[in-house]
């Protein structure tokens, strides 16, 4: 049990250099510019990808409220230093996955602790919770429109709105069954010659 804990801990500081590292590419200090500089310039942290690394700081947040309420004296000034930290890092993953992963594990721990009914950590959670909605509102987007260059020539966005179009396509030519299973290539290949 004590091993475990000791990974947990270290697990969460782990995290939280990511979300310094990213930051500090944020500022320019260690950035590169990866695949795509003509089309978004992404925060690639250590991971490599701004959503691998979202999901990554998404999870990591949980471990560091644990840590927050487990802790003692100068450690939870560290825990909340890394969870503010987190907090600016998802915004600049710009990561809707991420996102939303967080908003469904915040949901699944405020729960957990209204049915324990502890009070002190569930205020706590709920105010991180309220600032990460609040930075996502306020920043989310003006911090994602900053990162792209290029919208015309944004592949994964204009693939993404061609998935949705060829997919409400498909549902407007067979609303009942749909197209069956496994063949959605199918009737992408027919509604992209029409």
């Amino acid at each position: 049990k004590d091993k475990l804990l000791t990974l947990l801990k270290v697990m969460s500081y782990i995290v939280g250099v990511v979300s310094i590292w990213a930051i500090c590419q944020y500022f320019g200090v260690g950035y590169y510019a990866g695949l795509n500089p003509d089309v978004r310039l992404l925060i690639p942290s250590f991971l490599g990808n701004p959503n691998f690394a979202g999901m990554f700081v998404a999870g990591g947040l949980f471990l560091n409220l644990w840590n927050l309420f487990s802790s003692k004296s100068w450690a939870r000034l560290v825990q909340l230093l890394f969870i503010a930290c987190h907090i600016f890092a998802l915004m600049i993953f710009t990561s809707r996955g991420a996102l939303l992963g967080l908003a469904i594990g915040f949901a699944v721990v405020l729960i957990g602790l209204l049915i324990r009914k502890q009070w002190k950590a569930l205020s706590i959670s709920a105010a991180i919770l309220i600032i990460l909605a609040a930075a996502n509102l306020l920043f989310f987007n003006t911090i994602r429109n900053n990162t792209l260059v290029n919208l015309s020539s944004d592949q994964s966005a204009s693939q993404r709105w061609y998935a949705w179009d060829n997919a409400f396509t498909t549902i407007k030519h067979k609303p009942l069954l749909g197209s069956g299973l496994g063949n959605y290539f199918i009737n992408y290949r027919q509604n992209q010659d029409s």
